[in-house]
């Protein structure tokens, strides 16, 4: 086919399903969303291997996959039992370590307030749009990119996919995964998310244009996926290769997901590759001796003081959550805020890649963590050897004042590559 035609009917297409989209949203209150947990799965850790086939048959119980080598299971109730039956009856069970639901997990642009205001998405913009809009000055860009490009450092966007034949990304794709087939192809696939993490992908590649970006599909065409899924993902891009000699894992890993569900596995997963400690005795991510991922993730568009997982898991060091601002300096209307958020960056109509080949403007803390993410791959290159909480800390510290009282500070390019860190952290 020839690419002109192909690029006019993937227009054509992308122009249909923004404007589906924007009907089925419109209005839509945040108390409108799916389903949270899947009604028929259970997350479970044993004490010992050993005790799995009793345990099932106990419970009416089915094992459908196990986490790496660890006594981990995802098991689906076949019995008929309610889920939250089966939970109460495996946590008061003395060989299980947790039973937690297998939580549903979602971009937050799939049903948060954005879509409401109106300006969630529009299509149209131009290579010139997407490099000269508003955000790169708020953020001091230019000027840091003199410093700092992000040469050398490893971004893995878990997402949607992306259009990997895009301009935007020549040159600056890593091999990646897709979850949600099982393949290593991880294409955009037409449906109501189509386009997300294309999105995604364009902050990063314009922030830290020099940096590599590992595309990891974990949402499926409707923008959804599972606790399961998730940490698959996330060890994916903590080990490719699964050999933990080698050092081909990425640096950061940009979230621009969310579930209103804590999971233990999640928990306990974020807190090992964002450290220099292994979980337990496994040795699938063997992080003494080098800083492990920092992980940046959405802090969700529920407007308010709402919590979304992983962003909310104040456990983990080397987790950094970010709430979105607008051009005039305030929290965006759609932002969530509160404790556990600890930066805000640009989320307003911001314009980045398409996945017809062109460029479009969305709004959303999704918009907002790739902006976080860039920022880090610049200070890595600038700073290397910093432990994931340093730079936690140094994002921090490095940042600006805004005009709330509901947000923490903003992120600043240029502060970020030129203030040398401070070991002793930012006081809160």
């Amino acid at each position: 086919m020839d690419i002109g035609n192909e690029n006019t009917i993937l227009k054509f297409i992308f122009a249909i399903i923004i404007s589906f989209l924007l009907i089925i949203f419109s209005g839509q209150s945040v108390s409108a969303q799916n389903d949270a947990v899947l009604p028929d799965e259970v997350l479970v850790k044993l004490n010992s291997p050993a005790d799995l086939p009793a345990l099932s048959g106990q419970y009416g119980l089915n094992a459908i996959d196990q986490f790496g080598s660890r006594p981990i299971y995802r098991l689906k109730i076949i019995n008929g039992a309610s889920l939250d039956e089966t939970i109460k009856r495996l946590r008061g069970d003395l060989r299980v370590v947790y039973a937690d639901p297998n939580s549903v997990v979602a971009s937050p642009e799939a049903s948060g307030v954005s879509w409401s205001i109106g300006v969630s998405w529009s299509i149209g913009n131009t290579v010139a749009q997407y490099t000269e809009q508003w955000f790169p000055n708020t953020i001091r860009l230019s000027q840091a990119n003199q410093i700092s490009r992000g040469a050398g450092v490893k971004v893995a966007v878990l997402d949607t996919g992306i259009n990997y034949k895009h301009q935007a990304f020549a040159g600056k794709l890593l091999p990646g995964w897709d979850f949600v087939n099982n393949d290593p192809d991880p294409m955009e696939v037409v449906g109501n998310a189509y386009g997300h993490g294309t999105h995604v992908s364009g902050i990063i590649a314009r922030v830290a244009p020099d940096a590599q970006i590992m595309p990891i599909r974990v949402l499926d065409s409707n923008g959804s996926t599972n606790a399961w899924v998730l940490a698959e993902a996330l060890a994916f891009a903590a080990n490719p290769d699964g050999n933990p000699a080698t050092r081909d894992g990425a640096d950061i890993v940009n979230l621009s997901i969310g579930s209103p569900i804590q999971t233990r596995l999640l928990r306990d997963l974020f807190r090992t590759v964002c450290s220099h400690l292994p979980l337990e005795s496994d040795v699938d991510f063997p992080q003494v001796g080098k800083p492990g991922l920092i992980a940046i993730a959405a802090g969700g568009n529920n407007g308010g003081e709402f919590k979304i997982y992983p962003g909310a898991e104040t456990s983990v060091d080397g987790l950094l959550t970010v709430a979105a601002s607008d051009p005039n300096e305030r929290l965006a209307p759609f932002s969530n805020f509160g404790s556990w958020i600890k930066i805000a960056a640009p989320g307003d109509r911001i314009v980045s890649t398409t996945p017809d080949g062109g460029f479009g403007t969305w709004s959303g803390t999704s918009m907002s963590a790739p902006v976080v993410s860039g920022v880090v791959a610049l200070v890595k290159q600038r700073f290397p050897g910093m432990t994931p909480s340093l730079i936690k800390d140094h994002i921090r510290c490095t940042a600006v004042r805004i005009n709330s009282k509901k947000s923490d500070d903003r992120i600043d390019a240029l502060n970020a590559v030129t203030i040398v860190p401070n070991t002793g952290g930012c006081a809160d």
